[in-house]
């Protein structure tokens, strides 16, 4: 199957969903990374942005959702991202001992090892 979007189209398209995922723009976000995973269900970004998204409206239970589904879908090479950024919405979700599980088992990952200083000087969850 061919794609129906061109490869810089795409990458654009995630560019502007980025855009809409930083100003929390949830619906925007989740309309265009649909579209981004039509083309590449492999691709870590279809599943970051929305998280993002998520994350910057408070809902980081729903993100957290998201990112689980993200692992099970992205190829190996992005799942760090994924896992990653999953690490941080479980520390502001609260939940800190599964936040450092996550973020150890990607501890090479640049956010990750920042998340892991950071819960070695703030404890974690509390």
């Amino acid at each position: 199957m061919n794609p129906v979007i061109e490869r810089d189209d795409l990458q654009l398209l995630a560019e502007i969903g980025m855009l809409a995922a930083l100003r929390g723009d949830v619906a925007p976000a989740q309309t265009i990374f649909a579209a981004v995973r039509q083309e590449r269900p492999e691709s870590a970004a279809g599943y970051v942005g929305p998280a993002l998204a998520l994350l910057f409206r408070g809902r980081a239970a729903e993100a957290i959702g998201e990112l689980q589904r993200g692992m099970l879908a992205v190829e190996a090479s992005q799942q760090q991202d994924v896992q990653a950024l999953l690490g941080f919405a479980l520390q502001v979700e609260g939940r800190g001992s599964e936040s450092e599980q996550a973020l150890k088992a990607v501890r090479g990952h640049p956010v990750a090892a920042a998340l892991l200083a950071q819960s070695q000087r703030v404890p974690l969850g509390g």
